[in-house]
């Protein structure tokens, strides 16, 4: 029975749990992105939340929808809970995907989003349709004060340095 307990318990490991033991120490501050991959012939999503130079959640869901998604998050907030109930992240740095938004948002409603600044010029550079005014804005003469017009809209803070 003992070594039938130990065999089941194997894959059961919490990651906060086993990385993180003092509640004090639960980061304020997290990533969190989607690795897409194949597994056989179907494509599924690895949502993985990390902190401090860490993993503190690894899962795999089927699609990208926030629904999906959300299930995959709340398997970080479920040990997370373990150690602190009264848990909630500050920030959380994520990409552009709505569903990734609506996860985080649905798991932890305090929490504040902040887009990776990576993210948006790559949206910038390939034209998006949301960015296609700020794109010309940007090849103007007027670069460096649109740059800061560009920051202070993504992050709502005034950038007087660029």
């Amino acid at each position: 029975m003992y070594w039938y307990r130990i065999y089941l318990s194997l894959a059961r490991a919490s990651i906060v749990g086993t990385t993180i033991k003092d509640p004090q120490k639960l980061p304020q501050h997290l990533v969190a992105d989607e690795k897409h991959t194949l597994l056989g012939k179907n494509r599924v999503y690895i949502p993985t939340t990390v902190a401090k130079g860490c993993f503190l959640g690894v899962s795999l869901t089927e699609s990208a929808s926030g629904e999906a998604l959300t299930k995959g998050y709340e398997e970080f907030r479920t040990e997370a809970y373990l150690l602190d109930p009264y848990y909630a992240p500050v920030t959380v740095n994520i990409d552009a995907w709505e569903g990734t938004q609506q996860a985080w948002l649905t798991l932890f409603p305090t929490v504040t989003l902040v887009l990776c600044f990576l993210h948006e010029v790559l949206k910038v550079q390939k034209g998006s349709p949301t960015y296609r005014n700020l794109r010309k804005k940007l090849k103007t003469k007027q670069r460096i004060s649109l740059q800061s017009e560009y920051c202070c809209w993504i992050f709502g803070h005034d950038y007087d340095w660029l």
